[in-house]
């Protein structure tokens, strides 16, 4: 699926490595958040003339597949996060934010080979025992 949404962008200089629309300061939280608040695409386009119909579309498209089975099955009914770092919080912070171990890397200034280590430990530390689809949900 991700393969249609070639409008949405992440690049860790703008607007904190959110997902963008066509690298413009515009992210996909805020045009989802204008559409939850009862505005419609046409309304959107008309408040900001510099986006298109296509670029709403998928940022709505883009949001959805984010919310698609995000589980990772916790051990002990639970996880103790005050066993994690300082550094190791901010990282699973950013991974249930949706980033991928490379926009990790970028972000934190590491190497891939560090963040994967850090991710290790992470995982070992709170008893993840299945992760689904990649993408990691640390809600209760």
């Amino acid at each position: 699926m991700l393969m249609d949404l070639d409008r949405i962008t992440q690049q860790a200089d703008v607007m904190g490595g959110k997902a963008c629309i066509r690298g413009m300061r515009v992210t996909v939280g805020m045009l989802v958040n204008q559409i939850g608040a009862g505005h419609s695409i046409e309304d959107i386009l008309a408040d900001y003339p510099y986006l298109e119909r296509e670029d709403v579309t998928q940022a709505l498209r883009y949001a959805a597949w984010l919310a698609q089975e995000r589980e990772v099955l916790l051990g002990g009914g639970g996880s103790d996060f005050s066993a994690l770092s300082a550094r190791e919080t901010e990282i699973i912070t950013l991974i249930a934010g949706g980033l991928a171990n490379k926009q990790l890397s970028s972000r934190l200034r590491l190497s891939e080979n560090t963040v994967k280590n850090h991710i290790s430990r992470i995982f070992s530390k709170l008893k993840i025992s299945k992760i689904k689809d990649r993408r990691t949900h640390l809600g209760p």
